[in-house]
């Protein structure tokens, strides 16, 4: 006898339960932050230090926002001028920290755990949806595989892998 919730999932590898199961493992999976978001960032403060060539190079920090919850940590991409002016002589690194104008403090970006990348607004929409179709399939391949493993237990049928079977 199969009982009735094993009968109505098995409609086949990709059915509305593991859809379901998927989508909510794909929401939980954004919101602890394992995968990264569009977001709206704050530069802090901005340290510039130059190579042999005296190229410029920045290491700036930041604060954002993801789901209700402030984050801060290192921010990659800002476009720091050359003209800041600096606050002080350099650290013992090397680095000047520089004087942020306020039309330079804040940026649209993507964050993944602490860190933070100020990126054009079509990158981030094309990303969150890239990223969002990848998770939610591979859930749904777990899950219908879970699925499947579980109801051929309940019903007692084997299924094993493909190729030859035992001679009867």
């Amino acid at each position: 006898m199969v009982p009735p919730y094993a009968a109505a999932t098995a409609r086949g590898s990709f059915n509305v339960t593991s859809l379901v199961i998927a989508m909510t493992a794909t929401v939980i999976t954004f919101a602890v932050g394992i995968v990264p978001v569009p977001a709206h960032i704050t530069v802090e403060s901005c340290y510039v230090t130059y190579d042999r060539l005296e190229r410029m190079h920045s290491r700036c920090a930041g604060q954002w926002e993801r789901f209700g919850v402030d984050n801060s940590g290192s921010v990659y991409g800002v476009p720091v001028g050359s003209r800041w002016r600096a606050l002080d002589g350099p650290d013992d690194n090397y680095e000047w920290e520089v004087v942020i104008p306020e039309s330079s403090r804040s940026y649209d970006g993507i964050t993944l755990f602490r860190y933070g990348w100020v990126t054009p607004k079509y990158a981030q929409v094309l990303l969150a949806v890239a990223v969002w179709v990848v998770v939610a399939f591979l859930y749904v391949i777990v899950v219908g595989r879970l699925l499947r493993f579980a109801r051929s237990r309940l019903t007692g049928a084997a299924e094993g892998p493909p190729g030859r079977q035992p001679a009867a």
